[in-house]
């Protein structure tokens, strides 16, 4: 159970114990599974794997707080990781359901090192954030959801191959979805609109940025987690920034961390 701050009441995520165990960092991938061929640096590509890089989602004038501004996107291609593509959906699906709140449809999905070719659409703060904790992560996996883009990192120091307890010990999620709803008049409606986008969010006490990009809100905060392996309680530290930007879609996004990953994450 990781139990988080926000109020008097805190914010709770459940957790289940999955018992999957994932790749470590550095072990060999052995060989490709058939249709797909291995790639320098020991990535593959294939039927389902290969994660081209997404089209831009356009700059916007800079302006006002609450006014459009610029959506930073993904970098270079990476040395991909030979990480099974359903092994890197299960990994953001768990993050995205145990820390967001939500279920996601992930369409394509690989393990990254280096720079990403799919990336969230966010924040010039939120990707800056978010390149920053991949650099620092032992595992990161990007993937194309229905309606939206993911990033998940885990991993300071080592990766135990335990992945809830990875993920509560330290991690990031970015994760950029489009809405449905209309852009919103001010930043009241904005919050609510992310709220609703990432229910685990909702008793956080996101506060309003002051940005040229959409609307933004941040918060920091601590996250007490029981360790499954000593079941003693750990307090970790939490941050988050999470945001609404405009264009032809309107674009909800959330770049949240817990443990060393909290850093990275600024306004």
């Amino acid at each position: 159970m990781c139990v988080v701050g926000g109020d008097a009441d805190g914010l709770r995520f459940s957790r289940r114990a999955r018992g999957r165990e994932f790749p470590r960092a550095g072990e060999p991938p052995g060989e490709p599974p058939a249709g797909e061929r291995a790639l320098p640096g020991g990535g593959r590509t294939g039927p389902g794997n290969d994660l081209a890089t997404p089209r831009g989602a356009g700059a916007g004038q800079a302006g006002a707080a609450g006014r459009p501004g610029s959506r930073a996107t993904g970098a270079p291609a990476p040395n991909l990781t030979a990480v099974p593509a359903s092994d890197a959906a299960v990994v953001i699906q768990t993050y995205a359901q145990e820390m967001l709140g939500i279920s996601v449809q992930v369409t394509q999905a690989r393990g990254v090192s280096g720079p990403l070719t799919v990336a969230p659409t966010l924040s010039t703060a939120g990707s800056q954030s978010m390149q920053a904790a991949v650099h620092l992560a032992m595992a990161a996996y990007a993937g194309r959801l229905s309606g939206g883009v993911g990033v998940v990192a885990y991993g300071s120091g080592q990766v135990s191959g335990d992945l809830t307890a990875d993920i509560e010990a330290a991690s990031l999620g970015a994760f950029s979805l489009q809405s449905s709803a209309g852009y919103p008049d001010d930043a009241a409606a904005a919050l609510d609109l992310v709220k609703r986008t990432f229910p685990a969010l909702a008793r956080l006490n996101l506060a309003a940025q002051t940005t040229t990009d959409g609307y933004a809100f941040y918060v920091t905060d601590q996250t007490t987690t029981v360790n499954p392996r000593t079941q003693q309680a750990e307090v970790t530290a939490l941050a988050a920034l999470a945001g609404v930007l405009p264009g032809s879609s309107v674009i909800v996004y959330v770049v949240l961390g817990t443990g060393d990953f909290a850093a990275t994450i600024q306004p």
